[in-house]
């Protein structure tokens, strides 16, 4: 591989001029953002909004077309009272027999 030392360039050797910054216009962005906004995003959110009614209208009336019919009411004739019966209290150990790891326990 070639190194380049100060001996070897030339004092005479012109210099590189300082380049400026080129900033490029790129011509892909034509339109104005009012015209963007007419072309794109009123279309976009146009469609949008028709998507979404539609759904929700089409789980609505999914809704009503598969709601249940309700049943016929019993008559009071046909509910009955049932007493609650009281249960005895038994008396449980709630100690814990196990020994487990605790030392002075044994």
């Amino acid at each position: 591989m070639a190194t380049v030392t100060p001996t070897d360039v030339k004092p005479d050797a012109p210099k590189p001029a300082a380049a400026q910054a080129v900033i490029r216009r790129v011509q892909g962005a034509e339109e104005t953002p009012q015209q963007r906004l007419v072309r794109k995003h009123l279309p976009a959110w146009v469609a949008s909004g028709v998507f979404h009614v539609m759904l929700v209208v089409a789980m609505i009336g999914a809704d009503k077309l598969m709601a249940k019919q309700p049943g016929v009411p019993l008559s009071l004739s046909e509910l009955t009272v049932v007493p609650q019966t009281e249960e005895k209290e038994v008396a449980v150990d709630l100690t814990n027999p196990d020994i487990g790891l605790d030392p002075e326990i044994i």
